[in-house]
């Protein structure tokens, strides 16, 4: 009976809760009404597009066609674009729902179809011709606009609207809008059949995925480390409670020993008084009696005094030590953090409790490997081979270090190391316009390096690593992945262009893109290479950096060639 009637409660007041919501939006119809018929069209084209909104998520689809409608002429009267375009959007939207909805008749279908085909095309118009600005709404607006010409198979220009919203939203760092489109860009180039551009969107795609799910990783390992923090708070306060306690009880202690003092005086004093009826001999023996019980007693008492105190002390010495293990712990993290991650992105987690991804337009990246590293590894023992490449790597961090020392900024970041390769770029976490300049520079000390490592190792009929070295210059996207060991990466098909130019170079050179050589043609002197096949990548332009300075009026032959 009870479950009957707590159905029939629940049954009333949903029903009441719909009819009141209804009531209230029958009460935004009329005031709708009223703002068209006053002529204030700004107010009544948002009050009608926030009721199709309404009507089209309970599935009333002829109510959200109408008012859609209405916010769109409106919208044109007062002059608001976004809102003209994105209502004539979501008409046509509305339309090609109600024509699969199988509500119809086939000819109210083909004409709600046509219809929708209709003001989807001059929703995609309208866009492109509203003034746009940097907001979160005009991106979304912009992707709007490329949804409308997708639906209706024009995959052409929804590409086109939908590489301008891309591009708007990575400026901005909309992430979200960033991830949208670069979907909706993968599905475009599908139905165009263009495999390059589709895996191109594809890798975009895939690199915002990653962020999402390293950003979710690092916020739960910056949660385990506060609560360990707050472990360690909590276990201070517990000890700082227990010592509070302690001196509670020993000033209740001291009170209790008065007490008994005070009690005993009393006693000792009517006793004294009896005794001294007796006589003077009896009075005497009792007051020495009374005098060695009090000075045992004192002595007794004064010992657990003693030992409390020693107590305190201990815990207090327990309390220092764990605070300075705490400080030590902290100390630590933070060290692992900077060990791990570039400084301002340490700063970042630490702030922030996440790490943002971000878009960089001009980063140079550098791959190095290790002529014939497998064949001449044979030569040697496991031992001599880490040996060997820890020294080359200890002395390419050296020579970064230097240089940025020389130049006074920090502008050249060390990725990683895989097997006998190293990776390193410049532009970023911290922008500049020099790092394809600072990054060949590198290089160069690089190659210099390992030429006198090769002459001592042959002066001394040892075997030896030949370097080669490849840079690349464009936009990459940069972040932290990993859930347990999160590192610091970038993805980008810059950072693939880099490695090919690697594989593609020569021991003791230093092969740099087209994209490189126009920063840095009139630093240095060239050897061009013509155009390289490269894996994957077809042909690149390639040139040799000379090593020599080029000063103003110098042209090397090669490079007039080229």
């Amino acid at each position: 009976m009870k479950r009957k009637f707590f159905l029939l409660l629940v049954c009333v007041m949903t029903g009441y809760f719909l009819v009141a919501h209804d009531i209230n939006y029958a009460d935004s119809v009329s005031l709708y009404h009223q703002y068209s018929g006053n002529g204030e069209t700004t107010k009544s084209a948002r009050l009608a597009f926030n009721i199709g909104e309404f009507y089209a998520q309970r599935d009333s689809l002829a109510y959200a066609k109408k008012f859609f409608n209405y916010a769109f002429i409106d919208a044109g009267k007062s002059g608001q674009q976004i809102l003209e375009a994105r209502s004539i959007y979501k008409q046509g939207v509305t339309e090609k729902k109600m024509a699969e909805s199988g509500r119809y008749s086939m000819e109210e279908e083909q004409e709600f179809f046509k219809s929708a085909i209709k003001n989807l095309k001059n929703a995609h118009s309208l866009f492109l011709k509203a003034k746009m600005g940097g907001s979160y709404e005009d991106v979304l607006t912009l992707i709007n606009g490329g949804e409308a010409q997708f639906i209706i198979g024009d995959y052409k220009e929804a590409a086109k609207a939908l590489n301008l919203a891309l591009n708007e939203a990575q400026k901005s760092r909309y992430d979200d809008l960033s991830y949208k489109s670069s979907d909706l860009l993968v599905q475009c180039y599908a139905g165009l059949n263009d495999g390059e551009n589709m895996r191109k969107f594809q890798s975009i795609n895939k690199s915002y995925q990653e962020f999402f799910i390293s950003r979710d990783s690092l916020v739960q390992t910056v949660e385990k480390v506060e609560q360990l923090e707050n472990t360690n708070q909590l276990q201070k306060a517990e000890l700082e409670l227990q010592e509070s306690e302690i001196e509670n009880m020993n000033l209740k202690l001291e009170a209790e020993i008065t007490k008994q003092q005070i009690n005993e005086a009393i006693i000792q004093q009517n006793a004294l008084e009896r005794k001294m009826m007796i006589g003077g001999i009896g009075i005497i023996f009792i007051f020495l009696i009374a005098a060695i019980v009090a000075n045992q007693y004192k002595k007794k008492t004064n010992r657990k005094l003693a030992l409390k105190n020693k107590q305190i002390i201990e815990q207090n010495e327990v309390i220092e030590k764990r605070q300075k293990e705490l400080r030590m712990e902290k100390n630590r993290t933070d060290q692992l953090l900077l060990n791990i991650l570039p400084a301002p992105i340490a700063e970042e987690l630490k702030a922030n409790k996440k790490v943002t991804p971000r878009y960089y337009k001009k980063v140079t990246v550098m791959f190095t490997d290790f002529k014939g590293f497998t064949t001449i590894a044979a030569q040697m023992s496991p031992g001599e081979v880490v040996r060997e490449l820890d020294n080359c790597f200890v002395a390419f961090d050296q020579i970064i270090e230097n240089y940025e020392q020389s130049v006074k900024r920090k502008c050249v970041e060390k990725i990683k190391t895989i097997g006998d390769g190293y990776m390193c770029a410049g532009g970023v976490p911290l922008e500049n316009d020099t790092n394809p300049l600072d990054i060949v520079k590198v290089a160069l000390a690089f190659v210099e390096y390992m030429e006198k490592r090769k002459k001592e190792k042959i002066a001394r009929k040892e075997p030896f690593f030949e370097i080669r070295i490849g840079i690349n210059t464009g936009p990459v996207v940069a972040g932290v992945v990993g859930q347990k060991k999160f590192a610091y990466d970038i993805w980008g098909d810059a950072v693939n262009i880099a490695s090919r130019i690697e594989s593609s170079g020569e021991a003791g050179k230093v092969n740099i893109s087209g994209e490189t050589h126009q920063y840095i043609r009139d630093k240095f002197f060239f050897t061009y290479r013509g155009r390289i096949q490269a894996k994957n990548k077809g042909e690149i332009d390639m040139y040799f950096v000379d090593g020599r300075v080029k000063y103003v009026g110098q042209v090397s032959g090669s490079e007039a060639k080229a």
